[in-house]
């Protein structure tokens, strides 16, 4: 198709003891899922935790299995640290709703 162009090709540079390395400037595809877990899992610290953290959780786990099936596709980290993310707003989130009621007991 015209204006259309492939992605930069890897190219390979060995190094002193001869292990291959990506180049610098080489561009990966990355997980559009695996952005949106990292993003979930941020705005369910700060905006709704429950609803996005549990999202974050779940968009992070379809994200590493996308990852897992197509392997030239990048951002496992993202989805991990989305999930981590998500995770931890779970537990503030009871955190904070057990703390409300032992104080509203009190």
């Amino acid at each position: 198709m015209p204006g259309v162009t492939d992605p930069p090709q890897v190219e390979r540079v060995p190094d002193d003891d001869e292990t291959p390395r990506r180049s610098v400037l080489s561009h990966r595809r990355e997980s559009g899922r695996a952005t949106a877990a990292l993003v979930l899992g941020v705005a369910g610290l700060f905006l709704l935790p429950l609803v996005c953290s549990v999202m974050a959780i779940r968009v992070g786990g379809q994200a590493l299995r996308e990852i897992e099936a197509h392997p030239d596709l990048g951002g496992a980290e993202r989805a991990r640290a989305g999930r981590a993310l998500g995770w931890i707003g779970i537990v503030a989130w009871l955190a904070a709703v057990v703390l409300a009621i032992v104080i509203l007991a009190s």
